[in-house]
């Protein structure tokens, strides 16, 4: 399948292409309450779906492909990190703190800039020091299921009030 044909599929269609019976129900879980929820997406590239509030950026929904990255037929919710330190301020739940710190991005570059590696950064959040976390998605919760999808639907919710307090 050419890139081009990639791209005239729908998120629905490449999902189901991408993702086993389990996996694209919970990404397609994470979908439906992104709409319901009145966040808009947009698509900026073949695997990734930006998801944002009054046109600022709050997260991408990314598919992993058996031919582009391990693991392979994998999803995940990179949070963006535009607003990091007023999650690290807003964020209070501990299950969900959690869910965050385990979810430092430290895997090996995939490219996610145009196929140049942005770098490695230290992050501190909650009061606690990261180094050599990915810059370009310093967290990445991958295929996230019962509990992890509630908590980052949650974050999703979280970043989204940031954003409309940021403009009120």
């Amino acid at each position: 399948m050419t890139y081009k044909d990639k791209l005239k599929m729908t998120l629905a269609e490449m999902a189901t292409n991408v993702l086993d019976k389990d996996k694209l129900e919970n990404f397609m879980d994470f979908i439906a309450f992104v709409k319901e929820n009145k966040m808009t997406l947009r698509r900026p590239s073949t695997y990734t779906w930006e998801v944002s509030y009054k046109k600022v950026s709050i997260c991408t929904a990314n598919l992993y492909s058996v031919e582009r990255y391990k693991p392979d037929g994998s999803w995940s919710i990179r949070p963006n990190n535009h607003l990091f330190d007023d999650l690290g301020k807003s964020v209070t739940d501990a299950d969900l703190q959690a869910l965050i710190l385990n979810a430092m991005n430290y895997i090996l570059c995939r490219g996610c800039s145009g196929g140049q590696c942005m770098g490695r950064e230290t992050l501190t959040i909650f009061g606690k020091e990261f180094s050599g976390v990915c810059s370009g998605s310093p967290i990445m919760i991958i295929s996230p299921e019962g509990e992890a999808l509630e908590h980052a639907k949650e974050l999703t919710l979280i970043t989204k009030k940031l954003i409309a307090d940021r403009q009120s």
